[in-house]
């Protein structure tokens, strides 16, 4: 759901696709440890399926984000990727400060002289906390979440999940713990769900709707083909080409000059013009500004 193709031991083919390759960047370094890969446009649809169509969850990058042209931040702004679970706001995972012991000196303890906010302490309270949700919103992460699969949560709007952590398991899989909060009783336990595929996950429990931030397709789409994982494909499966052709637009091929070609009719031109969505950034630090709490964006406006 990361917008990366990866390899597995377990692969088998489900299909042919054609798709468009528009770069490379030989320095990226995927998940699953691959570096150097092109880079891919297509038509996939973001987020998850409608729930009568196919069980597929997806994800997708813009293509300054491949190119290493932006921030982490800076491309939430643009391509959250809501639905995937590896993108949900973890919070309640810490206990206290920890004792520890002065180096030489088995015998005596002393407290790290650490003071931490109420909303970093462990359990559910500080999931629901004003601070933690200024965190999430700040960084662009669905914080509440609905459980969406009767069979392994509660489904209903009197429950409230929040991700306490996520664990690697096995072959690409995802062991995701969880608080599942009573809204009605302010009663909170603990569910583990068992090991999954992150795009299994996303059909278990989805963000609230006032917390999803849909990609914007003006700039999404794009997805990182790791060179290794091109060679396992093609040695496993075969059937990988390219086609490639050189395209050349005359002036007289754009909208904006209909002015200097009265002859020409651009109605059909006119028609399939569009404007396209632009981001300006700060910029990171140190030109990053302190933003207030008051000014934050609402998820509409990001």
């Amino acid at each position: 759901m990361n917008g990366e193709f990866i390899t597995s031991h377990v692969m088998t083919p489900e299909g042919g696709h054609a798709m468009t390759l528009v770069g490379y960047n030989d320095l990226f370094r995927t998940k699953q440890g691959h570096t150097g890969g092109f880079i891919l446009k297509n038509s996939w649809f973001d987020g998850i399926h409608p729930a009568l169509g196919p069980m597929h969850a997806r994800g997708s990058h813009s293509l300054k984000y491949w190119l290493q042209e932006i921030t982490d931040w800076e491309e939430a702004s643009m391509c959250p990727n809501s639905y995937d679970p590896e993108n949900w706001y973890q919070c309640g995972n810490t206990a206290e400060v920890i004792d520890a012991r002065r180096h030489g000196d088995a015998g005596m303890n002393i407290p790290l002289p650490i003071k931490r906010s109420s909303t970093i302490g462990g359990g559910v309270e500080s999931c629901l906390s004003e601070e933690t949700q200024l965190y999430a919103r700040v960084n662009l992460q669905p914080l509440h979440l609905r459980c969406t699969d009767p069979s392994l949560c509660i489904v209903s709007d009197d429950y409230t999940y929040f991700v306490r952590n996520t664990t690697q398991w096995g072959d690409r899989m995802l062991r995701m713990c969880l608080f599942e909060y009573d809204n009605t009783t302010h009663d909170s336990t603990e569910l583990c769900l068992p090991p999954m595929l992150a795009q299994k996950i996303a059909y278990v429990l989805s963000p609230v709707p006032e917390e999803v931030r849909e990609n914007d397709p003006n700039v999404c789409g794009f997805y990182f083909y790791p060179y290794e994982a091109q060679q396992r494909y093609k040695t496993q499966f075969g059937n990988f080409y390219v086609n490639d052709f050189e395209l050349e637009w005359h002036t007289q091929s754009y909208a904006a000059n209909k002015a200097l070609y009265p002859g020409l009719d651009y109605s059909d031109v006119d028609k399939s013009t569009r404007k396209q969505n632009q981001y300006e950034f700060v910029g990171p630090f140190p030109f990053a500004r302190i933003v207030d709490k008051k000014d934050l964006p609402t998820v509409n406006e990001v």
